[in-house]
């Protein structure tokens, strides 16, 4: 399957019709990313925008428009304009940002938030405590490479605020740690770039 070259970033009245896979454009509800790894299945590289929130709405409705737009410039930015030491993210990457950027979405809905400019340390120290109380796999807490993502997501969320609309103020991890050293913990595991 060819794969298609990374298109640029355009205004938001072209950006619509912009390839991001040879399967799908950018307005389209689901992303069918290209399956290019040997062992990949189609259904390993689907980013679907309508995903459930708390309240019951879709992250596809209307009034979440500008916020899905902005999730999805912050996912292509990884794609063709990563953060200073970052490759450009492959396809399998996307998808694993984007799992993560749906749990952060998911969490920041239900805590009223409706857009990335709304984060700030206290928020991050908050949500990354609610990842960290999640549980994994069999029932068992979340492995530190999980809670790393985390941290690694907020973090790039960060480095990429001058490419992007709408994005962090602040640096989410330059937090004093909290009682529980979720934010130390997560900020000592996390693999991240110096800013």
């Amino acid at each position: 399957m060819a794969v298609m070259a990374p298109m640029p970033l355009r205004t938001a009245d072209s950006i619509q019709d912009v390839r991001v896979s040879t399967a799908s454009i950018w307005s389209d509800r689901i992303w069918q990313l290209d399956v290019t790894l040997p062992g990949t299945t189609r259904s390993d590289v689907v980013l679907d925008w309508g995903f459930a929130l708390a309240d019951g709405s879709r992250f596809t409705d209307p009034h979440w428009t500008p916020w899905r737009e902005a999730a999805k410039r912050f996912l292509w930015t990884l794609r063709v304009d990563p953060p200073a030491g970052h490759r450009r993210a492959r396809d399998s990457t996307l998808v694993s940002a984007f799992q993560h950027l749906r749990v952060l979405i998911r969490w920041m809905a239900g805590e009223g938030h409706g857009r990335f400019a709304d984060l700030d340390r206290n928020a991050a120290e908050r949500f990354l405590a609610n990842v960290k109380a999640r549980p994994g796999r069999k029932g068992q807490a979340l492995s530190g490479a999980t809670l790393a993502g985390y941290a690694s997501l907020l973090n790039i969320l960060y480095l990429q605020r001058d490419r992007l609309q709408d994005a962090p103020r602040e640096d989410l991890l330059a937090a004093a740690p909290s009682s529980d050293g979720t934010l130390a913990s997560a900020s000592k595991i996390a693999f991240l770039h110096p800013r």
